[in-house]
């Protein structure tokens, strides 16, 4: 019986809303009042929908037909900027994704040579300095881990040309 009556006051609201709808419509109050988000005659005149195929008629109808045809075509717009927009949005994540990845990559890299070049460092010890050069040696105890490498390596070439029958 409670679903009876339930649905009997839900038909009696539908019914009001149809014969308010219905007496809306027929005194014109329906064609001042527009639809939200719809264009008003100014408005669509003024996006130059007026050249549309609709003509002007005493009622209003052929205005409604031109601000709903600006209105279709300003739609379509926004539509195909939202598609560009999410495809941008779509290539930046990939390129933010690799890049991520290429980052992650190079730091185990370069933690694996910083690891290598610091044990290289324990074996060759201090390096062999004359007196000369002592502002080198001064220099050469504040480099990185990889540049005191290579310098150690160009100096022990440079002691072996020395050393070596030309």
């Amino acid at each position: 019986v409670e679903s009876a009556e339930e649905e009997l006051l839900a038909l009696r609201y539908r019914k009001a809303r149809c014969v308010a709808g219905i007496t809306a419509s027929r005194s014109g109050a329906a064609a001042l009042a527009l639809p939200d988000g719809l264009l008003t005659a100014e408005e669509a005149e003024a996006s130059g929908a007026g050249g549309s195929a609709a003509p002007a008629t005493a009622d209003g109808h052929g205005s409604m037909l031109r601000r709903l045809a600006a209105e279709h075509g300003e739609r379509a717009r926004l539509a195909a900027e939202r598609e560009e927009a999410q495809l941008e949005m779509r290539r930046r994540r990939g390129a933010a994704t690799a890049q991520r990845s290429a980052e992650a990559a190079s730091r185990a890299q370069l933690e694996s040579v910083v690891f290598a070049a610091d044990a290289l460092r324990k074996g060759l010890g201090a390096p062999a300095i004359s007196p000369a050069d002592a502002a080198a040696e001064a220099l050469c105890s504040r480099l990185p881990d990889p540049l005191f490498n290579l310098y150690r390596q160009a100096e022990a070439w440079a002691q072996c040309r020395a050393g070596a029958p030309g």
